[in-house]
C-alpha cells in the first residue's frame, strides 16, 4: 500500500503474508479557511515538519532501510529469501515441498503485484515511485525520494482512495486468473492457481477490512475526511444496513428457522459473517474518529466520489469472499 502523503503521514506495518506498507496516521485540523479562494495546502499530521520535503516523523527507518536494500544484488536477492521464507511456512502446514514452494511463489507474486497497483496510481498522477523489497518487512511502492514525496503531498483524496484500493483490485483480479488456471490440465499450472486464488484471497480480505491502518481502514478515514458530518452518520448506516441485510439474507435462505437449520447456515458462511461483522464495526470506529473540519479541505472528495469508492469497496469484498469462501446464500451468484 503505499503513499508517503503528508496529508496522509505513514508508517510501516506488516502485512499478511510479509508485505510491507506505509500506513496513515489522523489527519490534523486544518487551519480555519478565509470565505474567498483559500490556499491548496494539505493539513499537516502532528509532529510532521513541512519544510523542503523532509521525511514525515517515523519515516527515518524505512528510508534508511530502503537506502541500504536498494541496490541491485538486495532487490534480487530479498524476493528469493522471502520464497524460501515462505515456503518453509507453508511446508509446516502442507509436507509437500512442491506444493509449499508453489504457494510461496504465489504469494510472493501477490505481494509484488499489489505493490505495483499502488505505484501505477502513483505514476497516473504524475508522481515517480518504485517497488522496493525490504527484507524482512515485505513489499512497499514510495515515491523514489523526498522531492516525490512533497509532490504527493497535494494529490486530491479522490485520488489518493484509487491510491489506496489500487492493491486489492490486482489481488482480486489475480484471484479470477487463477481460478481460471485451476481448470487447466496442467498440474504445477493448475496448482500455481490455486495458489493465486488463496493467497490473494488472503491479502485481499485482510486489506478490505476498514480497520487500524490497512487500506481499507485509511479508505474510510479519507471517505469521512472529505464528507460533511451529517454524510459521516449516513454512511455507518447504510453500510451497515448492508452487511445486516446479507446476513439476513444467509439465514432465510436455510428454508427453515428451526435452530438446527440456522445453526447449519452460521457455521457454513461464518466466513461471512466474521469478515461483515468486522466490516461494520471498522466503519462505525473510523466515524467516530473522524473531524468534520477536514471536509473544508480542497483535496477532499465530492459526495459522489465518495460513493464511488464505497461501492467500489464492497464489489471487491464481495468477490473476493465469493471467490474463496464460496457463495453467500444459493440464490445469489
Amino acid at each position: 500500500m503505499s503513499t508517503l502523503n503528508e496529508s496522509l503521514a505513514h508508517e510501516l506495518r506488516p502485512a499478511p503474508g510479509g508485505a510491507a506498507l506505509p500506513m496513515a496516521a489522523p489527519l490534523e485540523r486544518p487551519e480555519a479557511r478565509k470565505a474567498v479562494n483559500p490556499p491548496v495546502a494539505a493539513p499537516a499530521s502532528p509532529g510532521l515538519k513541512r519544510a523542503e520535503g523532509r521525511i514525515p516523523k517515523g519515516q527515518g527507518f524505512i528510508w534508511w532501510l530502503i537506502e541500504k536494500e536498494k541496490g541491485r544484488w538486495m532487490q534480487l536477492s530479498s524476493p528469493l529469501l522471502f520464497l524460501v521464507l515462505f515456503a518453509a511456512c507453508f511446508w509446516l502446514s502442507f509436507r509437500d515441498a512442491g506444493q509449499s514452494l508453489t504457494m510461496s511463489l504465489a504469494l510472493v507474486v501477490q505481494m509484488y503485484l499489489h505493490e505495483q497497483g499502488h505505484a501505477f496510481i502513483f505514476r497516473r498522477a504524475g508522481v515517480r515511485s518504485q517497488v522496493w523489497w525490504l527484507f524482512p518487512l515485505g513489499a512497499v511502492a514510495a515515491p523514489i525520494n523526498k522531492e516525490e514525496n512533497a509532490k504527493s503531498d497535494l494529490l486530491p483524496w479522490w485520488t489518493i482512495a484509487w491510491l489506496l484500493q489500487a492493491g486489492v483490485t490486482v489481488n482480486v483480479v489475480l484471484m479470477g486468473v487463477g481460478l481460471w488456471l485451476q481448470a487447466v490440465p496442467i498440474h504445477w499450472l493448475a496448482g500455481f492457481g490455486e495458489g493465486l486464488l488463496y493467497t490473494g484471497g488472503m491479502l485481499a480480505i485482510s486489506n478490505l477490512l476498514p480497520v487500524w491502518q490497512l487500506d481499507a481502514g485509511l479508505l474510510y478515514h479519507v471517505i469521512f475526511s472529505s464528507l460533511k458530518e451529517e454524510d459521516d452518520g449516513k454512511v455507518a448506516w447504510v453500510t451497515t444496513g448492508l452487511m445486516a441485510a446479507a446476513v439476513l439474507a444467509a439465514f432465510w435462505s436455510a428454508g427453515e428457522w428451526g435452530f438446527w437449520q440456522l445453526l447449519v447456515a452460521f457455521i457454513t458462511r461464518l466466513g461471512w459473517f466474521v469478515v461483515l461483522l468486522l466490516v461494520a464495526a471498522g466503519v462505525w470506529h473510523r466515524q467516530a474518529m473522524d473531524d468534520p473540519l477536514h471536509a473544508a479541505s480542497q483535496q477532499a472528495m465530492t459526495r459522489p466520489q465518495a460513493v464511488i469508492h464505497i461501492l467500489w469497496h464492497i464489489a471487491l469484498l464481495y468477490l473476493a469472499l465469493r471467490l474463496v469462501v464460496g457463495p453467500l446464500t444459493p440464490y445469489i451468484i
